[in-house]
């Protein structure tokens, strides 16, 4: 009788302390994690701010490539407007 009421109570005390023992099992995995393999809880955030500042430079780079490439066709232009130089054909003749 008296195991009986023991379990009783030790199903009673899981059932009551269930979200603790859960938060504890997660915080061990998560020390285990960070101590045993090194791993940094903040990696995701470090991971998303390189990307970001990835596809940043990635666009700067575009962006001044289109204007060196502009002012490269503008100035081309201007000087065989002022040379008279006829801008190439289709068959590629003058």
């Amino acid at each position: 009788m008296e195991n009986k009421n023991q379990n009783k109570n030790f199903i009673g005390f899981i059932k009551e302390y269930w979200s603790f023992f859960l938060f504890s099992l997660a915080m061990i995995t998560g020390l285990i994690g960070i101590v045993g393999y090194k791993i940094s809880p903040f990696h995701e955030f470090t991971e998303i701010k390189y990307r970001q500042e990835q596809q940043d430079k990635r666009s700067a780079s575009t962006k001044r490539h289109l204007e060196l490439g502009n002012k490269f066709l503008n100035n081309s232009l201007t000087l065989r407007k002022n040379k008279n130089i006829p801008l190439l054909n289709a068959n590629h003749e003058r």
